[in-house]
């Protein structure tokens, strides 16, 4: 439209751009409703919990969450469950933005409930320790998250991919889920 506005204004001759091809999104990243996280919540296996929570409450991107370190020392720990707050280090944000992300009750009562309280750690360590886009799917989080399928499929549950649904969820429905 700028290139159309300038032309027309013959501030310009052509538009560069013009012969440029734009990416046509393929697919709506689907919202679950607070019915859809319970359902999703409810069939997990214990130990998938805290990522699955990480995404949909909290908003932490899924290779974020592969570099998590929880514990009691903040200069080197990333989860205070004591506290209820994530921080994200510029070293592990995608953006390398610090940012400090509260953890709301209900995500931090199901944080307690997955994780023993004496947890210190990296929950899912990748496979590989190169830092790549593939970080997230080479984690322990994705080997549970696609072996759980079967038991979702069976109680006709549709098991959303690990996309980013679970964040925009975040966004969209977070105050009536959360609080």
């Amino acid at each position: 439209r700028l290139y159309t506005f300038a032309i027309a204004s013959e501030w310009a001759e052509t538009n560069p751009a013009k012969d440029i091809n734009r990416r046509k999104a393929t697919k709506r990243i689907r919202i679950f409703s607070p019915e859809d996280c319970e359902a999703i919540l409810d069939g997990l296996p214990l130990e998938l919990i805290p990522f699955v929570v990480l995404r949909l409450f909290c908003s932490v991107r899924g290779r974020e969450i592969t570099r998590l370190s929880f514990g009691k020392d903040k200069n080197k720990d990333h989860v205070d469950l004591e506290k209820g707050q994530i921080r994200i280090t510029a070293d592990i944000a995608k953006t390398s933005q610090v940012r400090i992300i509260p953890i709301r009750e209900k995500a931090l009562a199901w944080l307690r409930h997955a994780i023993p309280s004496d947890f210190t750690g990296v929950l899912y360590p990748p496979k590989n320790t190169i830092k790549d886009k593939k970080m997230a799917e080479d984690s322990k989080a994705m080997e549970l998250w696609n072996s759980c399928k079967e038991s979702f499929q069976a109680r006709k549950v549709k098991l959303p991919r690990i996309d980013n649904g679970l964040r925009i969820t975040c966004g969209a429905i977070l105050s009536p889920i959360c609080d």
